[in-house]
């Protein structure tokens, strides 16, 4: 390799420039100098290069440690590489082959329907209920529902209520807001059964009826109710073993209520097989709470279908859950719709995000609005996210403040924006 090429190179990344400690790097790895590579990269990556996140995870990957090049891979992807949306898909881990449930195991067809090929699972959860019976206590109800579920996300609305009913009677507390879904007539009476029996994917179907009627008071309070039960969610057992990286003890735990139809046990469920990379898997967990109506899920799988490459799938799920007044889901629109060069509907839902008090599209229209030396319009915003104790949004202020010349302002919210 060229020693002066190399000097150039050097004397580049010296600077903190992330593109040339990004080419630095790459030029190491052709001279087989992996190991000073990955430093490079690592600084790279610190100093906000996607691209560098992006060669770091093949040069992981080509080692062995693909667990830290998965980590990357959705990085690089997050930031609008396809190439580490494709890359992804290639380490998404296969199921293992498992033995054949016997034809008396509900829990194995239970399961063999939940985890496996999705072609066969309605021939699995069909097994699940002959096996049951319709006895107490041995999975009918649980199987009743997730055929339900499965029928109702293939359109087969029919079918779909015949089981929902009778998995409601069976006891499970889930197929009343599958009832719901596909009895438009009844819709409300079963969601509120939903509701009592505590399913916050009824919540959330029923807060959106009472909307569609006028009655936004009491869609709020759903949705405040779907929150509260989410946050206890939250701090249940599975949960905290995730966010401890105990992710096999949580797929353990999660998927004893995920088998019973618990929407948010799903939606945790699928987040920790997305942290394994194993997208195909967590995209299914994701969209089964989804397709039942949970809305806090959706924003999460429009997420996933971003990391992806698919915006499309991405924006119909963000779509769906902003329209259910998910905040999250409104700014992640709103960047997506940026990204596609959609800029007037994009600044309409960072505002509407913001409205709801998310700081991140506070900090980006304040930050758009300076781009385009929009004083005035710069400081409205920046201000509401220094309120909120955002730093990054004080320093800009003091910026803006600087320009508008307000000097003395500005270097108050400067010490404020150090501490």
């Amino acid at each position: 390799m060229d020693p002066i090429e190399e000097r150039h190179l050097r004397a580049a990344a010296a600077t903190g420039d992330a593109a040339a400690m990004n080419d630095l790097a790459v030029f190491l790895r052709r001279s087989s100098r992996s190991g000073e590579a990955e430093q490079w990269y690592r600084r790279a990556i610190d100093a906000g290069s996607a691209a560098a996140a992006y060669n770091l995870a093949l040069l992981l990957r080509g080692t062995g440690r693909v667990d830290e090049a998965r980590d990357l891979f959705w990085r690089a992807a997050d930031a609008g590489i396809d190439a580490a949306a494709d890359e992804l898909r290639g380490l998404t881990a296969e199921s293992s082959p498992r033995a054949a449930p016997a034809p008396d195991d509900v829990d194995g067809h239970l399961e063999a329907g939940l985890s496996g090929r999705p072609d066969e699972a309605e021939e699995h959860f069909l097994r699940a209920l002959a096996a049951a019976d319709g006895r107490p206590g041995t999975g009918f109800g649980d199987a009743s529902y997730h055929l339900a579920a499965l029928l109702s996300a293939r359109g087969r609305a029919a079918e779909a209520l015949r089981y929902a009913e009778q998995g409601h009677e069976a006891g499970n507390p889930f197929s009343a807001n599958i009832a719901g879904l596909v009895d438009a007539r009844a819709a409300e009476a079963w969601f509120r059964r939903g509701v009592e029996a505590g399913d916050t994917a009824a919540m959330d179907n029923l807060a959106l009826l009472a909307e569609k009627q006028g009655d936004r008071g009491g869609a709020r309070r759903l949705r405040d109710r779907a929150t509260r039960v989410r946050d206890e969610v939250a701090l249940g057992e599975g949960a905290l073993h995730r966010a401890a990286g105990r992710n096999d003890k949580a797929e353990r735990v999660l998927r004893r209520t995920a088998h019973r139809g618990d929407t948010d046990a799903m939606a945790v469920l699928g987040l920790v097989f997305k942290d394994r990379g194993d997208v195909a898997t967590a995209e299914r967990w994701l969209r089964r709470a989804a397709d039942a109506g949970n809305r806090a899920v959706m924003s999460d799988l429009g997420l996933l279908y971003k990391q992806t490459g698919r915006l499309d799938e991405a924006e119909r799920w963000y779509r769906r859950a902003a329209a259910g007044e998910s905040r999250d889901a409104m700014h992640n629109l709103a960047i997506l719709l940026a990204r596609t060069g959609r800029e007037d509907e994009s600044e309409e839902w960072y505002r509407k995000a913001a409205a709801a008090g998310h700081r991140d599209s506070m900090y980006n229209l304040g930050m758009k609005f300076l781009r385009a030396e929009r004083w005035s319009d710069a400081e409205t915003w920046f201000r509401q996210g220094a309120l909120t104790g955002d730093t990054g949004a004080m320093g800009n202020l003091a910026h803006v403040l600087e320009r508008l010349g307000r000097t003395e302002e500005a270097q108050s919210w400067l010490r404020r924006s150090s501490r």
